[in-house]
């Protein structure tokens, strides 16, 4: 005898794509909360294609334009001085998406991925360190706000970036999750999200590492059976990072988020 098991589903943050002019139109001419820009769209645009996620998520590399035009003393992609931040349309973001949703996650592109070349301290260790403890405030700030947990992005992280963001509260995250990167993060957190394609390399450092619970990206039934030899049903959830080439990406896959459990 079989029984369905679906698993909840979570969003890791998308990328999404610069809208059409007509789009932007209808959206400005009901706009009641100002300022607002291109980003504020994106954002907004995010969480409404995620009606069925149990736990959203805006933001992505994308959100790096929010970020950069944040921190004082950048221009033209160079750190000038003592870096700042000015959170104010960041914090904003985060209440629109929280009055769209509850349950938000926001997911930031790491430190480094923001693409500041360092023209101030002229050491890296420093200069990381330095955008490290700007993150750790905006965190601290969309925490208070309300957001349940950031998510960091990067293809990889350094080291500076792991041990200055880890907390209860962040999430380090690769969509790759190639092994240098997943490696780094096993390290810190008990929890991963990988690709299905990468399941079976994430199943094979079981034997290095403790990890308790597993988000599977893109995954349907037999990827979540192929799960199941290795973790419980109730350690393991569906996940995804949207990239705009499918249309009704969550709708799919929440459809595909279950598998058939035989019971004897």
């Amino acid at each position: 005898m079989k029984k369905r098991h679906i698993f909840p589903l979570r969003a890791f943050g998308a990328e999404v794509f610069d809208p059409e002019l007509k789009d932007i139109t209808d959206w400005l001419g009901g706009r009641r909360i100002l300022p607002c820009d291109l980003l504020s769209y994106k954002v907004e645009h995010s969480i409404g294609e995620e009606a069925e996620v149990e736990i959203p998520c805006y933001g992505g590399f994308y959100y790096r334009k929010r970020i950069v035009p944040s921190l004082c003393e950048v221009s033209e992609g160079f750190l000038r001085g003592e870096p700042a931040l000015d959170a104010a349309m960041i914090l904003q973001d985060a209440k629109v998406a929280l009055r769209m949703k509850k349950m938000v996650c926001v997911c930031l592109p790491s430190p480094l991925s923001l693409g500041i070349e360092d023209g101030y301290y002229g050491d890296h260790e420093e200069f990381t360190g330095a955008l490290c403890l700007l993150y750790r405030k905006m965190m601290r700030e969309l925490r208070d706000a309300g957001i349940m947990e950031c998510v960091i992005i990067g293809e990889r992280f350094s080291s500076i970036e792991l041990d200055e963001l880890v907390s209860g509260k962040t999430f380090f995250f690769s969509p790759t999750s190639m092994s240098d990167a997943l490696c780094g993060i096993l390290e810190l957190q008990d929890m991963v999200a990988v690709p299905a394609v990468r399941l079976p390399h994430l199943i094979e450092l079981l034997n290095e590492y403790d990890v308790n619970k597993a988000a599977i990206l893109d995954a349907g039934p037999q990827d979540f059976e192929k799960a199941l030899g290795a973790f419980d049903s109730e350690h393991l959830m569906a996940g995804g990072y949207g990239t705009g080439e499918k249309q009704d990406y969550w709708t799919e896959l929440k459809k595909r988020a279950y598998v058939d459990i035989e019971y004897f």
